[in-house]
């Protein structure tokens, strides 16, 4: 079964009843992106890899200038048909669950009421959480960096039978990122993809650690036929 290109931000998922991930595979590509500039406290503030204690305002400000003055991803993945208007930067082009690494802190774009803004990952940010169709959906995870993922875990509830590491169908970490060509003849990039998550992973969280340039960020993925909602 070959998986479809990712829905866009603008783009909704139309597969809502058990059994449509199947008719209409997906493969999710989560965008990783490094903020490195001056000024950043988040380093300083943390008690050590995968535990920081969120953005500083000033971390926030930056991480937020940062990503308007960086070009968006390059072609633009839009699907034929698309109306909306195309981002002008890389923070206008992410999505909540595209992954943004500020120091040692893992955060998201989001789109709140009064804008979009750079979030930390907490508990409350829910559309934050990728979620995968089981049986029929990949995940693609791409940067400009070198990464790999070192260790994948049940989060939160830990549902009976439900495999430890729903990647399983992709052997055992570490799962080390190959640099490749971008999408139609971009530039290079560094990019890992998993196979088809399990049934068995219905309804389960997890938290996959990624190592970047040695320091360590820890997102979730929720799985489901169809995924929980929000």
């Amino acid at each position: 079964m070959t998986a479809a290109v990712t829905t866009t931000d603008n783009e909704a998922d139309l597969r809502v009843a058990r059994g449509d991930g199947g008719l209409n595979p997906v493969n999710h590509i989560v965008r990783i992106v490094v903020v490195r500039a001056p000024g950043l406290e988040v380093a300083s503030k943390s008690d050590g890899d995968g535990h920081s204690h969120g953005l500083t305002d000033r971390d926030r400000e930056i991480g937020e200038a940062t990503l308007m003055g960086m070009p968006p991803p390059s072609p633009p993945e839009r699907k034929s048909g698309a109306t909306s208007p195309e981002p002008k930067n890389m923070f206008e082009a992410l999505k909540p669950t595209d992954i943004v690494v500020v120091g040692r802190e893992p955060a998201s774009v989001r789109k709140l009421k009064e804008g979009r803004r750079l979030c930390e990952h907490d508990d409350r940010n829910r559309d934050t959480v990728l979620r995968v169709w089981t049986d029929s959906d990949t995940i693609e995870y791409r940067c400009d960096e070198e990464f790999e993922i070192v260790e994948v875990e049940r989060a939160g509830w830990k549902i009976y039978d439900a495999p430890e590491n729903p990647f399983e169908r992709s052997g055992t970490p570490p799962y080390r990122a190959e640099q490749r060509q971008g999408p139609t003849g971009g530039k290079l990039i560094w990019s890992w993809t998993s196979g088809r998550l399990p049934a068995t992973a219905n309804n389960q969280q997890y938290k996959m650690t990624f190592k970047i340039k040695g320091e360590l960020i820890d997102p979730d993925v929720v799985c489901g036929d169809p995924p929980p909602l929000p």
